[in-house]
């Protein structure tokens, strides 16, 4: 199924079909951004962390300065309690953060505050 077939089941509200047929749809096209980007919209509206983090680690993977992408998989990773990921994608991002684009200062703040919660979820103060 093409990605507008998929759309047109999602303005359907067809959520259960739209997110087999873009698991599908990424599984044979692994660089498919579009899917990603949809799967990942799935993701937050079924509140599923376990395919955001899969959805936004493709996204991040395909684009690396883009600040949706490393939001949404610092998202998914924090409510999965994956701190250690988490860690590791902001670290990531921060290499592509331009202060310049108002997206980047949203995500570089947001990323600010998750590591605020990590060290105090720790205990421990730069790990």
């Amino acid at each position: 199924m093409d990605v507008d077939a998929i759309k047109d089941l999602l303005a359907a509200g067809d959520i259960a079909s739209a997110r087999a047929c873009l698991l599908e749809l990424v599984s044979n096209q692994p660089a498919s951004e579009a899917g990603w980007l949809l799967l990942s919209g799935v993701s937050a509206r079924t509140d599923d962390a376990e395919l955001g983090a899969k959805a936004f680690r493709a996204l991040a993977g395909l684009r690396p300065s883009d600040a949706l992408a490393s939001s949404g998989l610092v998202w998914a990773l924090m409510r999965l309690q994956n701190y250690a990921g988490a860690k590791v994608e902001i670290e990531r991002f921060s290499r592509f953060v331009d202060l310049t684009i108002p997206s980047h200062c949203s995500v570089a703040q947001e990323h600010r505050e998750a590591m605020e919660m990590i060290q105090r979820s720790s205990g421990v103060w730069n790990q």
